[in-house]
């Protein structure tokens, strides 16, 4: 299994079995987050989505709970 550098806590580890989720921000996440830090944000990701009150049936409010996993774990913006 391939070690990562975690982008958020800096810690080696070994990279998640699978992408956590499809497309390219399921591959940024495997390639920058240990299971550790995927497992915070799991936790996190239920009280974003209530603070800003996101609705995830909507594009829009998928896009943001990305941005904002992205901001949490560290993963560098799609360029």
């Amino acid at each position: 299994m391939p070690i990562v550098t975690c982008a958020r806590c800096g810690q080696e580890a070994e990279a998640l079995d699978r992408p956590p989720l499809a497309g390219a921000v399921g591959a940024a996440v495997q390639a920058h987050t240990c299971p550790a830090c995927w497992a915070e944000w799991q936790q996190a990701a239920a009280s974003y989505i209530n603070h800003y009150g996101l609705q995830m049936a909507q594009p829009a409010g998928r896009a943001r709970l990305y941005e904002l996993m992205r901001e949490f774990l560290g993963i560098p913006a799609e360029g």
